[in-house]
C-alpha cells in the first residue's frame, strides 16, 4: 500500500504522467505490485519490466527459471525466491528479465564510482537488466524509463564493493583484484614487490579427503603437529579448509560428532594466489586471511612470510 499510495504516484508526478516503461527488481514483491498497481491504472500502456535472478523462481514462463547458478545459489541479496510470496501480483507484469551477478555488481560498482550512488548490488541489479533490455529493444530518443533502485551500500560495505570479495567469488580475476589494490600514487612504498611467491620456499601441503571421519583427522593433526590441512574432493580438487580451532568448536558446540564427515566441518572461504603474485600482494591478503593456499598446491601463512622477510628487509 505504501509503494501504491507514495511510490507509484511520486513516480507518475515526477514524470508529469510522461512514462514508457519501469524497470523493478522483484522480491517479496510488494514494491513491484503496489508501483505497478498504480501506473498501470494511471496508464495501462506503461510496461512493467520485472527483474528476477538466475537461481530465483519468480519469473514467467516457469522456462525462463530453469538455469542455475554454481552450487544454486546467487550472491546479490534483497532480490529473488525460492517461492512465490502472496504479495506479489505478476498479472501486473509485461515481461520478465533474469539477471546474474557479475553484471549486478558490476553495475552496482559503476553506480558508486561513476554517479556518487552509494547503491547496493539489487540496484546493479535493476540497472544492468534496463541498460540490456533499452539495448536489445532498440528503444531510442523520446522514450522515458524508470529504474527502481531498492537498496543502499550500509550492508555491502565488506563485500562486492571490496576487490578481495569480488577476486574471492569469480567476480573479478587475481590479475584485476592486484591492480586495483596497489597504491597508485606510492606504488614503491610497500616492501615485497620486488620477489614474487614462488620465491618462497614453497612445501607441498598435506591434503585430506572431504569423505574422511573428524576423529579420523584430529588423528592426522596430532600425529604430524599440524592445526590445519586442506581437503580435497574425490576429483582432486581443493574444497575447504579444515582447522583445529573451528573442529574443536563444532564438537564441543555438539553441531557434528566424532563420526561426521569433514565436509560438514571444513571452511570454504579461502583465497587461493597464484605463484606469480607479487610479495607485497601475499602480504596484504594475509592481513585479513590467516593462510593461502598457492596454485591449490601449497600453503603459506604470515610465519612462511615472516621467515623469508628476516635476512631480506
Amino acid at each position: 500500500m505504501a509503494h501504491y499510495e507514495e511510490t507509484g504516484q511520486e513516480i507518475w508526478d515526477q514524470c508529469e504522467g510522461k512514462l514508457d516503461y519501469v524497470f523493478i527488481g522483484a522480491g517479496t514483491g510488494g514494491t513491484l505490485a503496489g508501483i505497478s498497481r498504480k501506473l498501470k491504472e494511471k496508464d495501462p500502456n506503461i510496461k512493467v519490466i520485472a527483474i528476477d535472478p538466475v537461481g530465483s523462481i519468480l519469473a514467467e514462463p516457469a522456462s525462463l527459471n530453469e538455469k542455475s547458478p554454481a552450487g544454486g545459489m546467487y550472491q546479490v541479496e534483497g532480490i529473488g525466491y525460492d517461492f512465490i510470496p502472496r504479495v506479489l501480483d505478476r498479472s501486473l507484469v509485461d515481461e520478465w528479465i533474469k539477471s546474474e551477478d557479475p553484471e549486478s555488481f558490476e553495475y552496482a560498482r559503476k553506480l558508486i564510482r561513476h554517479e556518487g550512488f552509494l547503491c547496493g548490488g539489487s540496484s546493479g541489479t535493476a540497472m544492468a537488466a534496463a541498460v540490456k533490455y533499452i539495448k536489445d529493444h532498440n528503444i531510442g530518443e523520446g522514450k522515458r524509463c524508470v529504474v527502481i533502485c531498492p537498496d543502499n551500500i550500509r550492508n555491502y560495505i565488506t563485500k562486492f564493493i571490496n576487490n578481495d570479495w569480488m577476486y574471492e567469488h569469480g567476480f573479478m580475476s587475481e590479475k584485476e583484484c592486484h591492480e586495483a589494490n596497489v597504491p597508485k600514487l606510492i606504488p614503491h612504498n610497500v616492501w615485497g614487490q620486488e620477489y614474487k611467491i614462488k620465491d618462497l620456499p614453497l612445501k607441498a601441503a598435506m591434503f585430506l579427503e572431504e569423505s574422511m571421519t573428524c576423529k579420523d583427522s584430529i588423528s592426522l593433526m596430532l600425529k604430524n603437529s599440524y592445526d590445519q590441512f586442506p581437503v580435497k574432493n574425490s576429483n582432486g580438487e581443493l574444497v575447504g579448509m579444515i582447522t583445529s580451532s573451528h573442529l574443536m568448536n563444532r564438537l564441543a558446540n555438539k553441531k557434528v560428532s566424532g563420526d561426521s564427515k569433514i565436509s560438514e566441518v571444513m571452511n570454504r572461504d579461502f583465497r587461493n594466489m597464484s605463484e606469480d603474485m607479487p610479495l607485497s600482494e601475499l602480504s596484504r591478503v594475509l592481513d585479513r586471511q590467516t593462510f593461502v593456499f598457492v596454485e591449490s598446491k601449497y600453503i603459506v601463512s604470515s610465519f612462511d612470510l615472516l621467515e623469508f622477510m628476516r635476512d631480506k628487509v
